[in-house]
């Protein structure tokens, strides 16, 4: 028997069971990698934002450009005008790295604002220097060059909003990835175990009928021929052992009666054959008997012909007619002596063959019934001559 369908089935659930596992395992690689990149580059920009951001600030801010100017609007020192040039360098250079990278309106928004302010601060350093060569007083001077810090500080502020927003929907977008990652592998599990419980279902079960067809074939070897195993819908390896066990179920029990009825008729015929020899050999030992009795007429018959042919002799005148009357009567006589030893010889050879006179049972009769016919002939033979 070819189990290629059953095999079939058990390697298609393997091969679907394999590539589940490894588009899981493809799957899981390719999305950790891909979140491990995409978190890298994010936390690349965040930080990068916040590093320039941090060199913006700090350039601006206290100890540096603001402070600078407030110092050269109360002290008037060329020493402040150099140290705000450096500053104002390095505030320059963090504006255009800020700018370089992948940044949201609402950002470019706020470096303008930020970038406003900080060129006010620039353009008023060679007029607060002008003045304190004129020797203006300080609150001349402060009060000349009143500059409103609130945008760049908004500026500021908003930038850090954001950048903290950037983190935020960065960590969000991670946990968001790590669930759907995390839900897309749970699902490839409970399809890899449903799969494994079809093949191990489906091995149970192949597993179960080989058990019942083993049963079955059993059953049929322990010679109860009339079971019948159920009809399987399928039609696969097992549906067909099924089929072929159950015909050759049908097949034997088939043979078996015939055989029964065969062995029935055969005990009849030899009974009846058995009859057919006791009624032939009965038959031989009457036709013997009468043969016997024949036998004994004749012998006896001749010798009464004997004293016939004597007293003939002395009798008659007519001696030659009477004699040559009973040597013909002789003759026939001894011919039906002959005839009778002749049938009693078929008849001693027809019980020495009793065992096969079935095949010449209809031959036999027929020459019983000629010998019977002899019989009678040589009987009223007999009587005629004792009538002589």
């Amino acid at each position: 028997m070819n189990f290629a369908l059953i095999r079939t089935k058990v390697l298609l659930m393997t091969v679907v069971a394999g590539i589940v596992v490894l588009f899981s395992v493809i799957f899981s690689y390719s999305t950790i990698s891909n979140l491990s990149e995409n978190n890298t580059r994010v936390e690349t920009e965040i930080n990068t934002r916040t590093d320039t951001l941090n060199k913006l600030l700090t350039s601006f801010g206290y100890g540096h450009v603001i402070h600078n100017f407030k110092n050269l609007v109360l002290r008037g020192s060329d020493k402040y005008v150099g140290r705000i040039a450096k500053d104002a360098a390095i505030f320059n250079e963090a504006l255009g790295k800020y700018r370089s990278l992948n940044i949201t309106p609402a950002e470019s928004d706020a470096l303008k604002a930020i970038e406003k302010v900080f060129k006010q601060y620039i353009s008023a350093v060679q007029t607060v220097a002008a003045l304190h060569r004129n020797e203006k007083a300080v609150t001349q001077i402060d009060k000349s060059v009143k500059i409103d810090d609130s945008p760049a500080l908004k500026g500021f502020e908003d930038l850090q909003k954001m950048i903290e927003q950037m983190q935020m929907e960065a960590g969000a977008s991670t946990r968001g990835t790590i669930t759907e990652v995390g839900t897309i592998v749970v699902a490839i599990l409970v399809l890899l175990s449903l799969l494994i419980i079809a093949l191990v279902w489906m091995m149970r079960r192949v597993t179960s009928l080989i058990g019942e067809v083993n049963n079955g074939i059993r059953v049929v070897a322990d010679g109860d021929l009339t079971m019948k195993m159920p009809e399987r819908r399928q039609k696969d390896e097992i549906g067909e052992i099924v089929g072929a066990l159950n015909l050759m179920s049908n097949n034997l029990a088939s043979t078996i009666r015939d055989i029964n009825d065969n062995s029935i008729s055969l005990e009849a015929s030899s009974t009846e054959l058995s009859s057919i020899a006791g009624q032939i050999s009965t038959s031989s030992d009457s036709t013997v008997e009468r043969s016997n009795s024949v036998a004994s007429a004749a012998e006896e018959m001749n010798v009464n012909m004997n004293s016939v042919a004597s007293a003939m002799e002395e009798a008659t005148g007519n001696v030659d007619t009477v004699a040559s009357a009973a040597e013909e009567m002789n003759a026939s006589i001894s011919g039906i002596v002959t005839d009778v030893d002749k049938a009693k010889e078929s008849t001693d050879d027809a019980v020495t063959r009793a065992d096969e006179v079935s095949e010449n049972v209809k031959t036999l009769g027929q020459d019983a019934e000629e010998i019977g016919t002899v019989t009678e002939t040589i009987a009223a033979i007999s009587e005629k001559t004792n009538l002589l």
